[in-house]
């Protein structure tokens, strides 16, 4: 794991250094991952249990509303323990707030799991998937 901003369950940050969140067991974990022009990578992760859906479309609308420039690249990832409904609300949410998006769905086995988002390197990292780019 990457050393880094920590995201604690019921908390999201935007911004361009490196993020992470552990012992995700059983949540719902948004990384998303946009470069704008003039290009500038930066990095939107949430960590939020399933029944806060609320709560995590609130969180992504505010942090979206930090990316000011133009997104020239984007995509997204959510991390989930078991089909949801509130998987396809927040994929709904993510499609609204960022046109276009390239989004996938990674279902995680283990309840400690670690997710770290690297902008500058454009790439993300999980215990079970290891490093991966976008």
């Amino acid at each position: 794991m990457v050393a880094g901003i920590e995201i604690k369950l019921y908390q999201g940050l935007c911004s361009s250094e490196n993020m992470f969140t552990q012992e995700v067991g059983g949540c719902i974990v948004t990384v998303i991952y946009v470069e704008t022009l003039p290009v500038k990578p930066q990095g939107i992760l949430t960590h939020y249990p399933p029944f806060f859906l609320q709560e995590n479309i609130n969180k992504l609308h505010s942090l979206r509303s930090q990316i000011v420039d133009v997104p020239l690249y984007q995509s997204a990832k959510i991390f989930y323990k078991r089909k949801d409904p509130a998987l396809e609300s927040i994929k709904s949410s993510i499609d609204q707030l960022f046109p276009k998006i390239q989004i996938e769905e990674i279902n995680y086995r283990g309840f400690n799991e670690y997710v770290t988002l690297m902008p500058s390197l454009k790439c993300f990292e999980s215990w079970q998937n290891g490093k991966n780019y976008f």
